[in-house]
């Protein structure tokens, strides 16, 4: 393939030029291309992972939707954020956190963020949508459904074992030449057990809830996400979320 096919933008940590393939008058890929009516302008506003410098975002992606979009990059370990002590934050009157594949421990931490700012928001108009991932590395002492494990009879030492067992629903592992192997469904089972515990802390913190799966396993195994609404309870629950 000719070189020009290739994105002309110069990788400056990995000492080349990035190899993604470009349309057809353009220099840039989709990455590393700024859509404002120069082909081959690029404005580099990356921001860089406070706790992995090798992975960063380009906010000003959003700057080039037709409707205004503000931005904010909150800089903070999830664990220590605070939404009630964001200033901007009064100033929305919905508030709904999204997520795609939040990793293990860090659904558990975000969910308590969310949580955590109710008692300081004036409306009930909050909403969580966060697709699940790597069960695996979630860690018992920020795990939220403790109560409904409990409930089910499995105690804190049984937690590391669980996530064990978690990780077979996407190892890759097939037996016998059939699509599901027992093990592929027990991970499964497994993911969904540790999910609903998380759907059960939220209703008892009053949200309405589901397990939703988004898409095919044929897509992405981690097709299982949650959608919840806190609702106060002076107003009725929603026929449908």
């Amino acid at each position: 393939m000719d070189k020009h096919e290739h994105c002309q933008f110069y990788l400056e940590r990995k000492q080349r030029y990035c190899r993604m393939t470009v349309k057809k008058g353009r220099s840039f890929c989709g990455e590393h291309q700024i859509n404002d009516g120069s082909l081959n302008k690029i404005v580099d506003e990356r921001i860089n992972c406070p706790l992995d410098p090798s992975q960063h975002k380009r906010d000003n992606k959003l700057k080039d939707q037709e409707d205004e979009i503000r931005t904010l990059r909150v800089r903070a370990d999830i664990a220590d954020l605070k939404l009630d002590k964001v200033p901007e934050m009064s100033e929305i009157p919905s508030k709904v956190g999204i997520a795609k594949h939040l990793c293990g421990a860090a659904t558990d931490l975000t969910l308590r963020c969310m949580t955590d700012s109710i008692q300081h928001c004036a409306t009930s108009e909050i909403g969580i949508v966060i697709a699940f991932c790597c069960h695996h590395r979630c860690e018992y002492a920020h795990y939220v459904g403790h109560k409904f494990l409990e409930a089910q009879g499995f105690t804190k030492d049984d937690f590391p074992i669980l996530c064990k067992l978690a990780s077979w629903a996407t190892c890759g592992i097939k037996q016998n030449n059939r699509t599901d192997s027992d093990r592929e469904l027990i991970g499964r089972k497994v993911k969904t057990l540790l999910n609903w515990g998380r759907v059960e802390y939220l209703k008892d913190l009053g949200f309405d809830c589901r397990v939703v799966h988004y898409t095919t396993t044929d897509v992405t195994l981690e097709n299982e996400c949650i959608v919840a609404k806190f609702i106060r309870k002076n107003e009725p629950k929603p026929s449908q979320l």
